[in-house]
């Protein structure tokens, strides 16, 4: 008895399947895929973050690996700047061709797409996007779909300038225990994305330099646009942004901010002080 109830069990159970699965078809329209398009998948990116421009070597080698060649049917890629606000390459073709001098591939067939991009000494020095679109045989919307993004700093052949303190924006004096917001607007003549850091250094009434508990004496200001952590309105803008609050203890008098900005290539601006009076 025991084992016909199971097997009873079981047989309901089929039918019930099999009835689910009916009604299921019966559900979706003719014609309609019930998965995503998503056959053509980026492995791996094969390209540097950074380049260089110079006469003797303006094409930067960008590959890329994908998991299915036989389904595309078109394969290209965009460099534009990263904000958007400019595009450069449109429409380059990426091809697996084993064509080393034309495209850049060393392998036909093996599923890595390789591009060589012109780059120019008229391109800015600036941060780069490199983006991938694919048309695959198989897609019924013959619509083409982005499949990858990759960020270059590209730098180009013109002389290398250091930033520049241009406005610092804060209040001469404060109290003890009150947060206190310091600005200061940046510039540099190759590009905000030049600049890799901004911060302040603090000296005290008499003199001596205040450093945190890790030996630091270098307080880094912020260009994100976290207002809420950091006082930041607006991200990338070229103004950094921090708050400061003088806990109980500290020495009343004038306190000296000093102000500094590096960029990319090591390069760091003039200082500029700024006087700040804690009663």
């Amino acid at each position: 008895m025991i084992f016909s109830f199971f097997r009873f069990k079981r047989h309901l159970f089929v039918i019930f399947l099999l009835a689910l699965i009916a009604a299921c078809k019966d559900e979706l329209p003719t014609g309609v895929i019930d998965s995503p398009s998503d056959n053509v998948v980026v492995k791996k990116i094969i390209a540097s973050e950074r380049f260089s421009y110079s006469q003797s070597d303006s094409l930067y080698l960008f590959r890329v690996e994908i998991n299915d060649s036989k389904n595309v049917l078109e394969f290209w890629l965009r460099l534009r700047l990263a904000d958007g606000s400019e595009t450069f390459i449109d429409q380059l073709p990426l091809k697996d061709d084993g064509d080393l001098s034309n495209s850049g591939d060393n392998i036909a067939g093996d599923g890595i797409y390789s591009a060589l991009l012109p780059m120019s000494k008229q391109f800015p020095s600036d941060k780069y996007v490199i983006e991938g679109f694919v048309l695959e045989k198989n897609d019924p919307s013959s619509e083409t779909r982005k499949v990858f993004s990759h960020y270059l700093d590209y730098t180009n052949e013109s002389e290398n300038y250091p930033p520049e303190i241009i406005e610092i924006t804060a209040p001469s004096s404060g109290n003890v225990n009150q947060r206190i917001t310091l600005s200061v607007r940046v510039s540099d003549p190759n590009g905000l994305s030049d600049i890799t850091e901004v911060y302040y250094e603090l000296y005290r009434p008499d003199g001596t330099q205040v450093k945190n508990s890790q030996g630091v004496t270098k307080f880094p200001m912020f260009d994100d646009g976290n207002s809420g952590i950091n006082g930041d309105t607006t991200a990338d803008d070229g103004i950094y942004t921090v708050f400061l609050t003088f806990p109980e203890g500290q020495p009343s008098g004038k306190w000296r901010f000093v102000f500094s900005a590096r960029d990319r290539s090591g390069a760091v601006s003039n200082p500029v002080e700024f006087d700040f009076t804690l009663n």
